[in-house]
């Protein structure tokens, strides 16, 4: 990573993890709660680049209200993540000024983000023959991250207990992916502002946070995780509120690869009613 010439200094942690990883949880700020979406990104030393759908609701949110904040996770609960606050800078046909004068930086970024995500896409194909626009999709505007705040954060003790079951309305193939996994990230919108970090979950989709950290009662909420099978992400992002100490999930939003596919999750029956 090449030195820094402004923003917050990083700790060596931090700057490690951010050379060695390639993937994030993105967090911004929606109209009726947070949004965590996971995404390929490249730091140049100075700010974080990701590249998204344009017309994605996380890019329309941005471009709304810049404030955002990111999680940078490689090896789940064994290493700290790295948590980011930020501010987005979204450059697209939108904007065409802005765009041709930032073009060379704006160009540098997305071959960066390309060949972090070369592997990726090759060993997909390899696997399996699918069109590139499955892994990579097209129409995708450039993001930068200028970062306002960061540092490492561990992760809290699982302690005794096992992973939720994840929404029968989540595809079988990605519960499949995802079933046992306790490490999650976790993004809450309250009166101090988005909040995104490391967390652990278990049954009922109770939340434990780093200490020092709490969710409010009621607060919108969404936790995200993800895992790759056969070369592609797979993730799912379960979209609610924080109830006694747990999400009480409204939506779920699951991927693999550029593939995404949202639903609304039922309320549980108040009563369990057996058939005469």
């Amino acid at each position: 990573m090449s030195n820094r010439t402004d923003g917050p200094s990083v700790e060596p942690a931090a700057a490690s993890l951010l050379d060695r990883a390639t993937r994030c949880m993105l967090a911004c700020r929606g109209p009726r709660g947070p949004l965590l979406v996971a995404t390929t990104f490249w730091s140049d030393g100075a700010q974080l680049w990701l590249s998204l759908p344009a017309d994605s609701a996380e890019v329309a949110a941005l471009r709304s209200d810049p404030a955002c904040g990111a999680c940078v996770v490689l090896a789940g609960a064994a290493e700290p993540a790295v948590v980011v606050a930020a501010t987005a800078r979204v450059y697209g046909l939108h904007d065409p000024r802005s765009l041709a004068l930032h073009a060379p930086g704006v160009a540098a970024a997305l071959t960066a983000l390309a060949a972090r995500s070369a592997p990726r896409l090759v060993a997909a194909i390899s696997r399996r023959p699918i069109s590139p626009t499955r892994v990579l999709p097209r129409n995708r505007v450039a993001v930068r991250l200028r970062l306002d705040r960061l540092g490492s954060v561990r992760w809290p003790s699982p302690g005794p207990g096992i992973a939720p079951a994840l929404p029968v309305v989540v595809a079988p193939d990605v519960r499949r992916v995802l079933a046992g996994r306790r490490d999650v990230v976790v993004a809450t919108a309250g009166p101090g502002g988005l909040e995104i970090g490391p967390a652990v979950w278990g049954a009922g989709f109770a939340l434990t946070l780093p200490p020092g950290r709490a969710a409010a009662e009621g607060a919108p909420a969404v936790v995200a995780l993800e895992a790759t099978d056969a070369g592609l992400p797979v993730g799912v992002a379960l979209a609610g509120a924080v109830r006694g100490g747990a999400l009480q999930v409204r939506r779920a939003t699951s991927w693999r690869g550029a593939s995404v596919h949202g639903v609304d999750v039922p309320a549980e029956p108040a009563t369990l009613t057996l058939p005469e």
